[in-house]
């Protein structure tokens, strides 16, 4: 079983020919072409043999407003779980008397994970008090980084997006980067930063794997789907990603392990997987 990996790294990570940096909720830019890489990318390798509604409900979940929504959501999640954890942390100093409250190191930048402010509660408030379909509003939304060539030129050639802290929802990469170490370096990006949020989470769901599939849109190396999330557990977590058939393979070499047969929902085909972490 793979350790967690390191939460102290930095915040773009150099692999291959590409960089790898967080994608933010206001880069309407870099959100639009990363959706438009998502839709080609599953267009030509599942299209094929997904009927007209599953084309319809994966262009549903990659629809730049709802990936920024999405993202938003995350960020503020982010927030309250530092909030949570950082008054934990004063009210055993408080009745122990210990060393003073130490932050884990968010991995992506310190300015993130400052204590949020009266502002940014009331952002929070409004932006969730929004019309919202049920799926958009539930859990801790997402965080997703994105691959571009070393140097910025040629745009986006891979996203990873994770959902409700431990769920792969979207992983795609250009054709023309495939088997250049795009999807790893993606990977480790984006394991590294559910390491963080587990750290810091107060309360973490134990959910087994068997229970995690849910629905419906499915992930290859090029994609994933949405699905309830599994977390920590005796000091370790569980990632859980429904995989499309052609990933199946670029999921299994990083450590994942089918949780049943595949499966087709709302017109999409998928294999259901996870990965369990220890905390060593």
């Amino acid at each position: 079983m793979r350790g967690v990996a390191s939460a102290h790294v930095e915040c773009v990570v150099r692999m291959a020919a590409v960089d790898v940096v967080q994608l933010d909720e206001g880069d309407a830019a870099t959100i639009g072409a990363a959706c438009r890489l998502v839709i080609d990318v599953f267009t030509q390798f599942e299209g094929a043999h997904t009927p007209p509604d599953g084309m319809s409900e994966f262009a549903r979940f990659v629809n730049p407003t709802t990936i920024s929504r999405r993202l938003s959501l995350g960020r503020q999640n982010q927030i309250r779980l530092l909030n949570q954890h950082n008054q934990m942390h004063q009210q055993q100093q408080q009745q122990q008397h210990q060393s003073p409250i130490t932050t884990p190191v968010n991995p992506d930048t310190t300015a993130a994970t400052t204590t949020a402010n009266a502002s940014a509660s009331a952002t929070a408030a409004a932006d969730t008090s929004m019309t919202q379909k049920p799926e958009e509003t539930e859990g801790g939304g997402a965080f997703a980084f994105v691959a571009v060539p070393k140097g910025g030129g040629g745009g986006v050639v891979g996203v990873i997006m994770v959902r409700d802290v431990t769920h792969v929802c979207l992983m795609f990469v250009d054709p023309g980067h495939h088997r250049r170490g795009v999807a790893r370096a993606l990977w480790d990006r984006a394991l590294s930063h559910i390491a963080w949020l587990v750290s810091i989470s107060p309360a973490p769901s134990c959910i087994t794997p068997s229970e995690t599939a849910d629905s419906t849109s499915p992930a290859t190396a090029s994609t994933s789907t949405h699905s309830t999330t599994s977390t920590k557990a005796g000091g370790g977590f569980t990632v859980t990603v429904n995989s499309s058939t052609y990933a199946v393979g670029v999921y299994s070499r990083f450590g994942f392990v089918p949780t049943g047969p595949e499966q087709t929902k709302n017109g999409l085909t998928f294999t259901p997987m996870y990965l369990s972490m220890n905390s060593n």
